[in-house]
């Protein structure tokens, strides 16, 4: 059986990037780090990533895409293009919960040291953030919390891994940097965990896990 072509995107925190794998074997990546690049880039990654890989639009079994929570803007941007590939076509579309991304990245390492609890955090609006624990092996332990720091801080023991890119501000024993900041392979690695899970739905149906009011930014002059 020939293994999934999946196109993965990750557009939910300040990293632009796709990648291409062909089950859980990574073919491409393509990522770029700073502000205001996922609706100039993310289009022209995509052409790129296939055309420099040989392959076609047609070709891709699936587009994963990180579902959120996160940028209210870069996740539109994402889901966009996501359902843009899709449409008309058989082409899978994958929701892949951020906080799941780190989760499942994470995963090696809470093993390694011997099965410890994963939590997953990204800062939202008005100084609150959103966390979500899970096993070892990455299995959900909670809903998705949206809560101050000192709530958060209050549920972390010695055996918990922080992992997200608001995980430096809490007091942890384990963290790793790595971790902290979200990559399309974390998006691809629980992609083809939901793909053999037949956790796919149509893109027509996909809609971003903004999980919180869009609050508009004022300029500073």
């Amino acid at each position: 059986m020939n293994e999934p072509l999946i196109l993965s995107i990750e557009t939910s925190g300040a990293t632009c990037g796709v990648v291409l794998s062909s089950g859980s074997k990574m073919i491409a990546e393509y990522s770029l780090f700073g502000d205001n690049l996922h609706d100039k880039l993310l289009a022209e990654l995509c052409r790129r990533i296939k055309n420099d890989c040989g392959k076609t639009f047609d070709q891709l079994d699936a587009v994963a895409v990180s579902a959120g929570p996160g940028s209210f803007t870069g996740l539109r941007i994402g889901a966009s293009v996501a359902k843009g590939i899709c449409f008309g076509s058989e082409i899978k579309c994958i929701a892949v919960p951020t906080l799941s991304a780190f989760a499942s990245a994470a995963t090696e390492y809470a093993q390694s040291l011997g099965n410890k609890e994963i939590m997953s955090v990204i800062g939202a609006n008005q100084n609150l953030f959103f966390s979500q624990s899970f096993d070892a092996n990455g299995k959900l332990k909670s809903t998705i919390q949206l809560t101050e720091q000192e709530e958060i801080q209050s549920r972390i023991t010695e055996q918990t891994i922080l992992c997200g890119p608001a995980a430096p501000s809490f007091h942890t024993h384990y963290q790793l940097s790595g971790l902290n900041r979200l990559t399309p392979r974390f998006i691809a690695r629980h992609a083809f965990q939901l793909w053999n899970e037949s956790a796919w739905i149509t893109a027509e149906d996909f809609v971003p896990m903004y999980a919180q009011e869009f609050v508009v930014k004022k300029a500073v002059k």
